[in-house]
């Protein structure tokens, strides 16, 4: 970090905003970073199936609240994608089938398998009882009951779920380009000792949280809107109750409600197949190197002092708010301070002193753009002659 911050001391004498020469202009500067901020948020988002009862408008609005979360909060989506990555794995564990690959894990802590209670009637025909959604945790307890064999589950082989899945590998190919050429812009710019845009800085930020993102949601459909339907006949659910002596249906309804069928909480992994300390590690040193790469301009020219002190004021902030949120919630998760107290924390101290430092630091970023260092403008001779996709 320290080394890049040498390439502030060069020109810095405010240029307007500029939209042509021979170097970078500054829509070219904001549109490529943006493009790459956009990348890394909305691209990156990995949500579980939705309700079948939700419309397309429904959809669209919790994407959105998760894209504005990613925007002001990067580093709790990696956390989210962590809890996600531990909790497939350990799905996987659970069957200890080779049939039963990690994007099964992923697929079955997100929605995507279905069970369909079917009852034979009187002439022979199957008809309809009940649907509900079933984690992971969920349909190894069906299997290990008898309801399920491990063949029911992994007969849906990865294609057929990745067919399902809205991701696409010439998207991926292109968003990774974006982020390559981000990076290398920045190597140039360090060994010519050039000073990156505001905007930039947060690119590349983003590019760190989105990289981890995308490592950890790898094997994770992507957008899937349709689950795969498991049956399982009504005598089976019958005789495993009378032989066990407890209600399988509530015991699945309970993991359906906690997977989501009928509740927010549909876009998140259940607490019985999460591993929250890993989680909350995770996002604890993904929120601190976040936070500290917008260090990197510390000395970067403002147009003005409020500009620069606001920037210095919140970028130590979100660090050490960040810190103190994940550490906090660690607490909470070990018992050592009561849940009362952790949400009065998080609810009137936390939450909006974090909010209100995100928030200053993208305003200071638009803000800055109407007048930079000139040598903001400069661009390395020879990454002019790179082929960009724009």
């Amino acid at each position: 970090m320290l080394l890049i911050r040498p390439g502030y001391a060069t020109n810095t004498t405010l240029e307007p905003w500029r939209t042509d020469g021979n170097g970078r202009s500054s829509v070219s500067i904001l549109l490529s970073s943006s493009a790459v901020i956009l990348i890394c948020t909305w691209k990156s988002l990995h949500l579980n199936v939705p309700s079948p009862r939700y419309g397309l408008s429904m959809r669209m609005t919790i994407k959105s609240l998760y894209f504005l979360l990613a925007l002001l909060a990067p580093e709790l989506l990696v956390a989210m994608a962590a809890q996600d990555n531990f909790s497939a794995r350990r799905v996987k564990k659970m069957f200890k089938d080779e049939s039963f690959t990690l994007t099964h894990g992923f697929f079955a802590n997100m929605g995507g398998f279905q069970i369909r209670i079917v009852d034979r009637a009187a002439d022979g025909t199957e008809r309809f009882v009940d649907q509900f959604a079933c984690e992971g945790q969920g349909l190894h307890e069906l299997v290990e009951r008898h309801c399920l064999t491990i063949p029911d589950i992994t007969d849906h082989q990865d294609d057929e779920i990745k067919d399902r899945s809205k991701a696409d590998s010439l998207v991926y190919a292109i968003a990774f380009w974006h982020i390559f050429w981000m990076l290398l812009q920045v190597i140039a710019r360090w060994a010519k000792h050039l000073p990156l845009a505001l905007i930039e800085v947060n690119a590349l930020a983003f590019i760190l949280c989105g990289v981890f993102t995308y490592s950890l949601l790898w094997w994770k459909p992507q957008d899937v809107q349709c689950p795969i339907i498991l049956p399982v006949k009504r005598e089976a659910f019958n005789r495993e109750t009378e032989r066990t002596n407890s209600d399988i249906r509530d015991v699945l309804n309970r993991r359906a409600r906690m997977a989501g069928q009928d509740s927010y909480r549909r876009y998140y992994i259940p607490y019985t197949t999460r591993s929250l300390t890993d989680m909350l590690w995770v996002g604890l040193l993904t929120a601190a190197a976040f936070n500290a790469l917008h260090c990197i301009a510390w000395d970067y020219t403002f147009p003005t002092l409020v500009e620069q002190w606001a920037w210095r004021t919140a970028s130590i902030v979100a660090i050490g708010v960040s810190a103190l949120s994940f550490v906090i919630a660690e607490a909470a998760y070990m018992e050592w301070l009561t849940l009362g107290m952790i949400t009065k924390v998080a609810m009137f101290l936390c939450l909006p002193i974090y909010v209100g430092a995100r928030l200053c630091l993208i305003v200071v970023t638009f803000s800055s753009l109407r007048a930079v260092p000139a040598d903001i403008y400069t661009s390395p001779s020879w990454v002019n002659s790179i082929i960009h996709i724009h």
